[in-house]
């Protein structure tokens, strides 16, 4: 459930010139799942707002965590590092707060059986884009190691 936000997070945070890419996903995602808990127009966007403002959270929080990480690898003492990495880790659990408020804020929207169904769509289209971004990455490593044709040696010209 959490790979969804975190994948659709990691798209944002690494492809930032592709906010249309990123738009049309999350306007999918809300659309299928619409569609699937046959929402009412006003639940609809109530919704939307939701996911909305929820993956916008979760882009902020996982830039932090970028951010402070960076610093971790930056930072020279221990006793520095040790500051850093509790501040890395209370960004994590406010990063992972998000699933515990987004499970609050459905369920108050959706009601405890669109909220299982809710979990279940939305746990099947996180795996679909998941098999994506794997097959894409095998892809891209496939063309990276297929056999490559000898080449001749080079030819020698000799000008006068």
């Amino acid at each position: 459930m959490w790979l969804f936000g975190f994948v659709m997070t990691f798209s944002l945070a690494n492809s930032e010139p592709n906010i249309p890419k990123k738009n049309q996903l999350e306007e999918l995602f809300i659309w299928k799942l619409s569609d699937e808990l046959r929402l009412g127009p006003a639940e609809e966007k109530k919704f939307a707002e939701i996911v909305h403002s929820l993956n916008k959270k979760k882009l902020t929080r996982t830039q932090k965590i970028e951010q402070i990480t960076k610093e971790l690898l930056t930072v020279k003492s221990d006793k520095d590092k040790e500051s850093v990495l509790k501040s890395l880790k209370k960004a994590y659990q406010e990063y992972n707060q998000l699933s515990i408020m987004e499970l609050d804020e459905m369920k108050k929207l959706l009601g405890i059986q669109r909220l299982a169904t809710y979990l279940e769509v939305k746990q099947v289209l996180t795996a679909k884009v998941k098999s994506l971004l794997i097959q894409k990455g095998d892809d891209h490593e496939k063309k990276d190691t297929l056999p490559r044709k000898e080449l001749p040696p080079p030819k020698i010209i000799e000008e006068n």
